[in-house]
């Protein structure tokens, strides 16, 4: 029988959430690394525009993917995500309680939604199971870091007992950054278990093109413009408020345009902001269709990667390696010494700075805007160091010899 995995994860293809695509991605390279898996997960429901539903039972390129349904309720609100993490453990414990699956070898949970990781070691103590952990954000250090809720507080204390027992019941914990493992060594987990696999991107999917001449800067009417462009989830912990700092600052120029791609809970502020200072160079789009994720990306003339400071050893944003595969500059706004920023500069694929400096990001952006052999070096860097160490086939035979 072929080596066999059981993935149990909230978002899944099709659903556009980031951690979703990459665990479809690795799900389909185990399947082509002759790996048996099936995959437990929801309905779609991460993007807040979109209603569509998907075979409750499906084989997708050779992984057995089975949506249980649950309350999709406003990931925007707390309430609202933690109804949904709930829901969702629900659905995936009575799932459990009644179909054996006696016949794998190993279950994958990640850390996101926070509440499902002790499912790992249940069915690691039921069925003998290898439970790998990977941990996408640190919780509850990341909600402790945004002011979600006090370190002392009971909803932390829930959190930290969950996430302990996670750490110390599997057999490996995967890691996105040497900033996280230094965290999780300070939580007393052994390091023999810890394993730093960073995300990656496909190659193929987000090809190095260096024209911006693309079918959505036409649209849009954005030619003629210096396009710096963020996508993603405008939520807590991306520091945008500095990216309107520093669209604020560069109003006189007009010929730079921000673009900003995505939904979430700061969105709303976001606008609101946007259209209180009269900030006619910012522009909100919903996300974008999967197959216009590249030609998106080309738009860019420059590729906003933020994260608000405090947290750069609790998550990593996932769209770095996109970014890099893109053949872009990178402007990263997050904390010099994080392990991202610090790559970004000694690669030299763009430009770094602090959380909050909106004065030293438009800087930063006119530096780009003026110097095109700037951008063109940082943009080959940043293509040549994605096909070094993030292309996809690199990364996720490493995770199978995990698993």
């Amino acid at each position: 029988m072929k080596r066999s995995v059981l993935v149990i994860v909230q978002h899944f293809y099709p659903d556009i959430a980031a951690a979703g695509q990459v665990l479809t991605e690795l799900a389909e390279d185990l399947v082509k690394l002759g790996r048996r898996v099936k995959v437990i997960t929801g309905q779609p429901g991460y993007d807040p525009t979109s209603r569509r539903r998907a075979p409750s039972h499906e084989e997708y390129r050779g992984i057995k993917i089975r949506r249980l349904a649950y309350l999709r309720a406003s990931k925007n609100r707390l309430v609202g995500r933690f109804l949904s993490y709930v829901s969702f453990l629900v659905a995936c414990c009575g799932y459990l309680l009644f179909v054996s699956h006696r016949d794998y070898d190993s279950v994958l949970l990640a850390s996101s939604p926070p509440i499902m990781s002790v499912l790992g070691v249940l069915l690691k103590r039921i069925y003998s199971m290898r439970f790998t952990f990977l941990v996408h954000d640190l919780y509850p250090d990341l909600a402790i870091a945004l002011g979600i809720t006090r370190s002392e507080g009971i909803s932390s204390r829930i959190m930290n007992w969950i996430t302990q027992t996670a750490l110390r019941g599997a057999d490996k914990v995967v890691l996105l950054s040497h900033d996280v493992e230094r965290r999780i060594l300070a939580r007393g987990i052994s390091a023999e278990k810890l394993v730093v696999i960073p995300n990656w991107a496909d190659g193929t999917l987000v090809p190095g093109l260096p024209t911006t001449n693309t079918r959505f800067r036409r649209e849009q009417g954005l030619v003629g413009k210096f396009v710096v462009l963020y996508t993603g989830n405008l939520g807590l912990y991306y520091d945008l408020q500095t990216v309107l700092d520093a669209a604020s600052l560069l109003k006189p120029e007009s010929d730079i345009c921000f673009i900003l791609v995505g939904e979430g809970g700061e969105k709303a502020s976001l606008v609101g902001r946007a259209e209180a200072e009269k900030l006619s160079n910012v522009r909100f789009f919903p996300y974008q269709p999967a197959e216009c994720y590249s030609d998106l990306l080309h738009t860019g003339d420059a590729l906003l990667l933020t994260l608000a400071g405090g947290i750069e050893e609790i998550s990593v944003p996932s769209k770095t390696y996109k970014y890099l595969a893109a053949r872009r500059p990178i402007v990263a706004v997050m904390a010099p010494k994080s392990e991202i920023a610090a790559m970004i500069r000694d690669e030299k694929c763009g430009i770094s700075v602090s959380p909050g400096d909106g004065e030293g990001l438009a800087q930063a952006i006119l530096r780009l805007r003026d110097d095109p052999g700037l951008r063109e070096t940082a943009a080959v860097n940043a293509r040549r160091l994605f096909e070094r160490k993030f292309d996809r086939a690199l990364v996720t035979a490493r995770f199978c010899e995990v698993l």
